[in-house]
């Protein structure tokens, strides 16, 4: 859901976004879920490991670098 909401041209009028897979900077780092073990289900959607260049990448495509461009009432459920 996070994804959608920083990358669609749709407009939402609420969103929830809650468990599963955002392509998240610290879920690659297995934060909150478990220990991560780098296989890149993260890297598959944002194209890159989150290193080096590669981390331009996650600044451009990571929804949870990008939520200041969110206008849709969101509420994150853990």
């Amino acid at each position: 859901m996070k994804y959608a909401l920083t990358h669609s041209s749709q407009h939402f009028a609420a969103a929830i976004a809650a468990d599963g897979v955002d392509a998240g900077y610290l879920q690659y780092f297995g934060y909150g879920n478990g220990a991560s073990d780098f296989d890149s289900e993260e890297e598959s959607v944002i194209g890159a490991p989150p290193f080096g260049d590669g981390l331009l990448l996650w600044l451009k495509r990571s929804p949870g670098f990008l939520l200041d461009k969110v206008q849709t009432p969101l509420q994150i459920q853990r």
